[in-house]
């Protein structure tokens, strides 16, 4: 999970692309209020426990499920999570009809928004669903919002987190992993490859079952839904949009691409004209990409199977999906479509407090490009700009910017990385007090 109620809120209800402005919360007390809630939350569940548990068992479980809340307590104190009460009061709407629909209380349900921008949804076991704020950007309506919350839900009903927490410390304490454990340790040579080959054979057998659990989880998750109101047709729609982010990851992230001329006209400044040689490639023709390729199939080892099989094993299981495949795409009502816009600009300033400046300048540019007199983007390209000026002063530019991985990257994303490491401590100061200026 590591990689919303008093506020101040700078909203317009009418989102102009040359009128945002950030949300701005006073999130200190919301912040108080929620770590209280869980940590009363948690005292009462460890209660439980201690009292279902007993031995070696116990010890573990405790120690796994207390890792698990310290995480959790941390991501409120580091704001993860965004306070928001439209976009709350939204969410929890779409919960709570939900959960309403099919007999459940909705008092057993809480949901956070996460600030993360990527497409992702979280159940932690414990009734929480996280909602990541980039997911709105993803899908195309409230009806496929509802899918993924269905699918969450159908996670909790089947008590998946329960479940994976005791198979990992049963597995454990197993004698027969004691056995591979011991045993490697008291070998001279080999212990490394032998280990490795142990947590390999673990991770296989790990991923196996939480891919049975995500089908599951689909499985009931359309159960669900399709006791609500919302078109049927959009529960496998939500998947396929799944899909198109893994098979093509910057145009299902809405990246607008950038080119030659779109440098030149950021970048020409009165003070520092643009330079030719700032786009010059890297040549990575010769670079051996085969030597440090990965020991372990990814593919193997991912907790989501490829989605193409969720969506063939929900057709055969419920038929009626397969007639209506053909539906169109449901419209996206008012508060939706308002919500992704929101989510769209606040990826910007979300991904630079992320430490992530290089995709947030990305963002901006994009916006850029798209509305030329957009006051948002240009500041935080200006904001962008003087926090890379100091980092490569300070000669920590890596921690904020990606590397060159011309394989992994699109020909326009690994071209704009190229365009920042060609750039000097000076123009990078250049570039930063022109868009900064007021």
């Amino acid at each position: 999970m590591k990689r919303l109620l008093t506020f101040f809120l700078v909203l317009p209800f009418l989102i102009q692309a040359q009128t945002y402005k950030a949300i701005d919360t006073a999130d200190l007390q919301q912040r108080k209020a929620l770590k209280i809630f869980y940590e009363a939350k948690y005292k009462t569940f460890n209660e439980q426990l201690k009292n279902t548990y007993t031995g070696k068992k116990k010890k573990e479980i405790m120690a796994f499920y207390k890792e698990n809340q310290e995480d959790f307590l941390e991501e409120i104190d580091e704001k993860h999570f965004l306070y928001n009460a439209e976009i709350e009061s939204y969410i929890n709407s779409i919960v709570k009809n939900i959960v309403e629909k099919n007999g459940f209380n909705f008092m057993d349900y809480k949901v956070l928004v996460s600030k993360d921008v990527g497409p992702n949804a979280f159940c932690i076991g414990d009734g929480t669903i996280i909602i990541n704020l980039g997911l709105f950007r993803f899908l195309e309506n409230e009806d496929q919002m509802a899918a993924v919350l269905c699918h969450e839900i159908g996670h909790q009903v089947l008590d998946h987190t329960k479940k994976t927490i005791l198979r990992t410390v049963e597995r454990d304490l197993s004698s027969e992993y004691s056995k591979k454990t011991s045993s490697i340790k008291s070998q001279r040579y080999n212990r490394q490859s032998k280990a490795f080959e142990m947590l390999k054979d673990v991770m296989y057998k790990d991923a196996e079952q939480n891919r049975m659990q995500e089908m599951s989880a689909d499985s009931i998750g359309y159960i669900l839904y399709r006791n609500t109101q919302y078109a049927k047709n959009e529960f496998p729609n939500s998947l396929k949009i799944l899909k198109e982010i893994e098979d093509h990851e910057d145009e299902a992230m809405k990246i607008m691409f950038l080119d030659s001329m779109d440098y030149e006209k950021f970048f020409n400044l009165p003070n520092q004209p643009f330079k030719k040689e700032w786009l010059k490639l890297e040549d990575f023709s010769s670079y051996n990409y085969d030597l440090y390729k990965e020991k372990i199939d990814e593919d193997s080892i991912s907790t989501h199977p490829e989605i193409a099989k969720r969506i063939a094993k929900l057709n055969a299981l419920f038929p009626e999906l397969k007639e209506l495949s053909e539906n169109k795409t449901v419209e996206p009502n008012e508060a939706f479509s308002k919500i992704e816009k929101i989510a769209d600009y606040e990826s910007i300033p979300n991904l630079y407090y992320d430490e992530d400046c290089g995709a947030s300048l990305y963002y901006a540019l994009k916006k850029l490009k798209k509305y030329p007199d957009d006051a948002f983007a240009r500041e935080w390209i200006g904001i962008n700009f003087q926090k890379m000026y100091e980092a490569k002063k300070e000669y920590k530019f890596n921690r904020y910017v990606e590397q060159l991985a011309p394989k992994d990257q699109s020909k326009s994303y690994f071209q704009f990385l190229n365009f920042l490491w060609n750039l000097n401590l000076e123009e990078y100061k250049n570039i930063a007090d022109y868009y900064t200026k007021k």
